[in-house]
Parts: structure tokens; C-alpha cells; sequence
């Protein structure tokens, strides 16, 4: 708990170095526990889901894979036993998994059921709506690609890609 704490502190402090040490320990640390309470399985999940982004933004795609796959079994554990309820908190972690394999293998149908699961566990973000959308439009199901788009513009400020593609969809139905 103190390293993950640890690490909070340096993301406030903007000390993205020492951030990533202190996820590093925090990871180790609740590793090396046999079970966890339901507080700390949260914990050791963030830390994944955490230190996943690290790894992606490094190009680190391999490891950034192993976290979140960790934090998904984790997760799905947790909620089996019943210490922890279904959450967008949480549903990053397949969002993340979601990502290596679009960017990485290509493999658009197991993003998209990652990324749906993510929407599941409600975490869905206009990036992850707009990049299923795009996943469905490559596929031909335009129709679903349109209601992906369009989520995926809600609330947020003139995206004129995001509106691009949902013309592309449109003019592909007739």
C-alpha cells in the first residue's frame, strides 16, 4: 500500500519518473501477497491498469499486455469471489488489451470483443467508441459503426474525424 500511495503522490507531484518506481515496488509487492482483501486486490488492480499506460506510451506493448491482462484475471477473480462489483474503474484494464491487439496484431475481431467488454463494465470513452466504430466500419457492419460514431461525438468538442467517419459510414448504407 505504501508504494501505491507513493505513487499517487509523484503523479500530483508530476514526477512521472519516480511515479513509475513506485508502481514497479507497488506491483511486486502486491504480487508477492497470496490473497487480498477487497481494498487491495483494488489496489493491485489500479497498480496494473496504472503502470499498463506507462508501458503503452513506451511502446512497450509486450509488458503493457501482461499488466493488463493480469489486472483483467485479477478482476474477473475478484468479482467471482464477490469482493469487488463490476466497474468502469476496472474495465480499463480490457480496453487496454483492446489496444495492443488492434495496434499490434491488427486483430480487429478480438479488440472489438475487448473493447466491448470494456463498454460491459462500463468504460467507454469517445476514444474507445470512435476505434469500435472503426473496427466495425473496416468489418462492413456500417450500421453498428454508425452508432459508434455517433457515441462516440456525444458531449464532446468538433471531433471532425470522428464526424468524417460518420459521413464515411452514412454514404457506405446508401
Amino acid at each position: 500500500e505504501p508504494y501505491y500511495q507513493l505513487a499517487r503522490y509523484y503523479r500530483r507531484a508530476a514526477a512521472p519518473a519516480e511515479e513509475r518506481k513506485a508502481l514497479d515496488k507497488a506491483v511486486r509487492a502486491f504480487a508477492a501477497e497470496p490473497a487480498h482483501a477487497a481494498k487491495r486486490s483494488a489496489m493491485y488492480i489500479d497498480s496494473l491498469i496504472w503502470r499498463g499506460r506507462f508501458l503503452l506510451e513506451e511502446g512497450e506493448w509486450l509488458s503493457a499486455e501482461l499488466d493488463y491482462s493480469a489486472a483483467a484475471a485479477e478482476y474477473e477473480r475478484g468479482v467471482e469471489l464477490r469482493r469487488l462489483k463490476r466497474g468502469a474503474r476496472f474495465g480499463e484494464a480490457y480496453a487496454g488489451l483492446a489496444e495492443v491487439a488492434f495496434w499490434q496484431r491488427d486483430d480487429l475481431d478480438v479488440a472489438l470483443g475487448y473493447y466491448e467488454r470494456a463498454a460491459k463494465n462500463g468504460y467507454a470513452t469517445p476514444t474507445t467508441r470512435y476505434r469500435m466504430g472503426n473496427i466495425l466500419y473496416r468489418t462492413r457492419r456500417y450500421a453498428d459503426s454508425l452508432e459508434q460514431f455517433f457515441e462516440s461525438m456525444k458531449g464532446e468538442k468538433a471531433r471532425p474525424y470522428a464526424h468524417f467517419a460518420f459521413g464515411c459510414a452514412r454514404s457506405q448504407r446508401g
